[in-house]
């Protein structure tokens, strides 16, 4: 939860102990849940096992982003920069994509 909160600038959206999942929001809808149900310690799945293997989260303006980047750099983390996007891994290796919200065209 760290990762989402602290480094991506997610909202705490709580812990629930007793079920082991937690959950991070920008604005509801908006949310990314989390399980311990593998538990705390598992292994990521096999390379080509089906499951997720990247997302994307669209930021609103190119300095939203550039915070983002600030914080990934202040954290030392791994990532790749492209002029209007950052891709990077989560702590379970989740392969993320930050872009920038496009403007729609005329």
């Amino acid at each position: 939860m760290f990762f989402y909160r602290d480094v991506l600038g997610f909202k705490d959206g709580g812990m629930g102990e007793k079920i082991g999942m937690a959950e991070v929001a920008l604005e509801r809808p908006h949310v990314i849940a989390f399980n311990t149900w593998q538990g705390e310690s598992a292994q990521p799945p096999p390379e080509n096992s089906l499951g997720i293997k990247y997302f994307t989260i669209i930021l609103s303006t190119p300095n939203a982003l550039k915070d983002v980047l600030t914080r990934i750099k202040d954290h030392e983390l791994a990532f790749f920069r492209t002029e209007n996007s950052i891709f990077l891994k989560d702590p379970s290796g989740i392969n993320l994509h930050l872009d920038i919200q496009k403007k729609a065209k005329r």
